[in-house]
């Protein structure tokens, strides 16, 4: 960097004072590659994600108390905040985080 006011294009690397472009993996170390599924596990995973699940005995509770927690949630929510926009939009992100950690609870994690 010659006058400091232009942004430094590499990052020091975590061994061996390595560097690499900003927003890359060190040198020398091969970016991860995440592997696509195959089309058969693509459509495993959307038949268990559009399939009902009859919760068994051991789901009811976890479920319950996921609800029970998140109303706690929403109910301060709804006493400390001011009436608003964004006052909504937590309770509506709330209420799609225990919708989201039911699925997983009813898919099995998967």
């Amino acid at each position: 960097m010659a006058d400091g006011n232009e942004m430094k294009s590499e990052v020091q690397g975590v061994a061996g004072g390595e560097t690499a472009p900003i927003g890359g993996a060190p040198l020398g170390i091969p970016p991860r590659v995440a592997e696509e599924p195959s089309e058969s596990a693509r459509y495993r995973e959307i038949d268990n994600w559009f399939t009902y699940h009859t919760p068994s005995s051991d789901q009811i509770p976890r479920y319950d108390t996921i609800r029970r927690t998140a109303r706690i949630l929403a109910r301060v929510i709804l006493d400390n905040c001011p009436p608003s926009a964004d006052r909504s939009a937590a309770i509506r992100q709330l209420r799609e985080c225990v919708m989201t950690a039911n699925a997983s609870i009813a898919c099995g994690g998967r």
